[in-house]
This record gives C-alpha cells, sequence and structure tokens, in this order.
C-alpha cells in the first residue's frame, strides 16, 4: 500500500479529509469535522516498533497544544494499519547520522534524524477503531443521543443525550467473540477506576462481533483478580490487575441488525 492508497482508505473513516497541498508538509492530511491532522507511512515490512520523527512530532503536538488538534499518527505495514494517539506519552529520543533521507523511495542518501520507536502495543488499529466506534454508535441511538471522543489519556466518550446535555461516560472494550461467548467480561482497574472518577453514569460497553452488551458501573458486581493478555513486545500493561464481570439481569444487550 502507498500513501495515497492508504489516504484513499482512510476516508472511509473521516469523510472531509483533505490531502496536505505542500510537497514538504510536516502532516499528510487534515479532517475539519474531527479536528485531526493526521501524519501518514508507508511500510514495505512488518516492524513491532515504528519510527517517527521528532519534527513532525513536535509539529503535531504543537498544533495540538496551541488549537486543539489531534494529533495522529497512521502507519500501514504488510500486517494491518496502525494508528498512534499523539497526545500518549512516547519514549526516548534517539539521534541516527545513517538514516536513510527518504522512507519509500529510491534515494539511498544518508542524514542525521531524531526519531523514537513507537511499540505496536500503544496503537489501535483501525478495525479496532471502527469497531468502537460502531458499538458507542449502537448505544446512544437507543436514546437518540450522541457522542464525543475523549483524549488517549482519559476514557473513551462522553455521552450525550438528545438534548445535547452530558449525561455520561463510557469506556468501550472490544470483545473478539459473539455475544454468548462474551462472559466473563473484562476490564482493566485502572480504566474502571478512571471512568467511576468521573461519577456522571459512569457505563462499560462490551463491543462483540454481532453486537454490544452495556452496563452502568453500579449496578453490576465482579471479580478483580490479576489477568490480562499475553505480554507483546514492547508492551507494559497486557498484563495487569482486572475486573472480570460473570452474566447477571444488569446487563443489556443490542443486537446488531
Amino acid at each position: 500500500m502507498n500513501e495515497q492508497k492508504l489516504f484513499q482508505y482512510l476516508k472511509k473513516y473521516w469523510v472531509d479529509l483533505e490531502g496536505s497541498k505542500e510537497e514538504t508538509s510536516r502532516y499528510d492530511c487534515y479532517s475539519k469535522s474531527t479536528n485531526t491532522r493526521i501524519e501518514l507511512k508507508c511500510r514495505r515490512k512488518h516492524y513491532d516498533t515504528l519510527i517517527i520523527e521528532k519534527g513532525k512530532y513536535n509539529y503535531l503536538l504543537g498544533r495540538h497544544k496551541n488549537h486543539g488538534e489531534i494529533p495522529l499518527y497512521i502507519n500501514s505495514t504488510p500486517k494491518g494499519i496502525y494508528c498512534f494517539d499523539l497526545r500518549q506519552e512516547v519514549g526516548d529520543w534517539i539521534t541516527d547520522k545513517r538514516m536513510p533521507k527518504q522512507t519509500d523511495f529510491e534515494n539511498n542518501n544518508r542524514i542525521q534524524k531524531t526519531y523514537c520507536l513507537l511499540p505496536l502495543s500503544q496503537a489501535i488499529t483501525i478495525s479496532d477503531m471502527e469497531k468502537k466506534k460502531k458499538a458507542i454508535k449502537k448505544f446512544v441511538d437507543v436514546f437518540g443521543g450522541s457522542f464525543k471522543k475523549l483524549g488517549a489519556n482519559d476514557v473513551d466518550y462522553k455521552v450525550f443525550d438528545k438534548d445535547n446535555s452530558l449525561v455520561a461516560y463510557a469506556e468501550v472494550k472490544d470483545r473478539t467473540c459473539v455475544l454468548s461467548q462474551a462472559y466473563p467480561l473484562p476490564i482493566a482497574i485502572p480504566k474502571l477506576v478512571k471512568l467511576c472518577d468521573k461519577r456522571l453514569n459512569p457505563v462499560v460497553i462490551w463491543a462483540c462481533d454481532d453486537g454490544i452488551i452495556y452496563a452502568k458501573v453500579k449496578d453490576i458486581y465482579g471479580d478483580i483478580r490479576w489477568g490480562g493478555r499475553k505480554p507483546r513486545k514492547g508492551a507494559v500493561n497486557d498484563e495487569e490487575l482486572m475486573a472480570y464481570y460473570d452474566k447477571q439481569r444488569a446487563f443489556k444487550y443490542i443486537r446488531y441488525s
């Protein structure tokens, strides 16, 4: 996949996405409706960590700090499309004099670049983003409401009623299974605490392949134990304190039609 094909693919998710008019720009595209500025990169090989140059990072983060834009860094590899929210903390910066001048062109010149390595464990795949968006939309459609995505270090969404009044906060968790096979329902304790600290009707939504399961946190009970997923290279939170919820009356279900 080249950057033009990646750009066209992303227009499914950011319909008003416009490309940069300048060839040497520090970003590749911008969505006015979502106030999102994006840098794209296409990799011919798959890597467990992906490079971002400091100049482009500083530019995108500066736009966030000064104009409230959402700064995203989206990479394609042979194994998928990975999206990094640059509002998250990144690792140490490395200066290397042997870096190629250009990534995807026949140019063997070497120059000095300062960059950091972003582990894929910090990224969300585009398919996961779409699944979470589909789940929250299905939830708010129940009462004719709307939602707003929050930052990388916050819970997932603010939830508004049909009169555009803030009525809840929601965290959406992906379950790669159908509704009937979803239990026990997991969520990391730090996420749960952050959600409950919002106080205003904290809701957890589990996005399954064929629908959603949801409940207010105050109405459900579960077990707390150490758990998570099999540790991935570069990941620090794959194993952590988790809450697990078995099937109970407070859970509500909505199937996708």
